[in-house]
């Protein structure tokens, strides 16, 4: 059955005490092979590197650790990530790192790789990113996009860019491929962009969107957001947490917020909707 649930560094520390490292134990059914992960929140003292991953370890036959991590000289006050196993053949999982390109210390803007299915589909697949990894200056601003292209039924090229003058070490994201006809499942990208220019950054932005006529649902679906562009300001603390609230069976408000003094320009992020009677909800924000 698909499994999924999700993970905050508060539930083992207040915000004001960082650590470098956070991490939970989480129980699941046998046979796991692969899972996605992305962040929901990030919040990070300006001063240093935005260095930031979650991500499984100790994967067994029944769970695994699930981390939320920085490194170096970073401070990550909060941090929390959501993650998703679909044990349906139909889903294919994978994750891409742009070190698998190029090493941390040769930073470049773009970084892109094509995907192979290991299945091929149909016809063109549905395909989700999240964002796991990222580790960034903070000499200038915070960018970093990680989105699909090219999508056809035998893959797609995942890209990890950023841009201006901003320097992307290195930065990973997950991906969710599934039928685009499959029932009992949805997708879709939001961004404060939808709701404001860049050029006029608010902390609080929220908006109900609809489900596709063809994937409304027969009963309300579990939703789970996480990040997949950032462009936020140097000055302050990195701060943006993203969830979706008032489900209903056709469709739910997202929240892309920040606070205190963080100037955010834009915060994309990709959510997955899922109708399953046997879905295996281990934790939710």
């Amino acid at each position: 059955m698909p499994q999924a649930g999700s993970f905050s560094t508060e539930e083992q520390r207040p915000w004001n005490k960082p650590l470098q490292q956070a991490v939970k134990d989480v129980t699941i059914s046998p046979s796991m092979p692969s899972l996605a992960v992305g962040f929901t929140m990030l919040d990070a003292d300006k001063g240093k590197n935005l260095r930031a991953k979650t991500y499984p370890d100790n994967v067994k036959g029944d769970g695994f650790k699930f981390h939320i991590d920085t490194w170096s000289d970073s401070k990550l006050y909060r941090g929390a990530a959501t993650w998703f196993f679909p044990a349906d053949c139909d889903y294919q999982t994978g994750w891409f790192d742009t070190q698998e390109d190029h090493p941390s210390s040769k930073p470049q803007q773009k970084t892109e790789k094509k995907i192979t299915f290991s299945r091929a589909y149909r016809s063109a697949p549905e395909v989700v990113i999240w964002l796991n990894a990222v580790d960034i200056s903070s000499e200038k601003n915070i960018r970093v996009n990680a989105f699909a292209s090219d999508i056809t039924a035998d893959g797609f090229t995942i890209h990890i860019d950023t841009w201006s003058d901003t320097t992307l070490h290195s930065a990973a994201a997950s991906w969710i491929a599934y039928p685009a006809d499959k029932p009992g499942v949805s997708s879709g990208n939001f961004s404060t962009s939808d709701v404001h220019s860049p050029t006029k950054p608010q902390l609080t932005n929220n908006k109900t969107i609809s489900f596709p006529d063809a994937k409304k649902f027969k009963a309300v679906p579990q939703v789970f957001a996480a990040i997949n562009a950032i462009d936020m300001d140097r000055k302050a603390n990195f701060r943006v947490k993203v969830l979706g609230d008032d489900i209903t069976d056709s469709g739910f408000t997202w929240h892309i917020d920040s606070w205190a003094d963080t100037v955010m320009y834009t915060v994309n992020a990709a959510y997955l909707a899922i109708d399953y009677p046997d879905l295996t909800i281990e934790s939710k924000l």
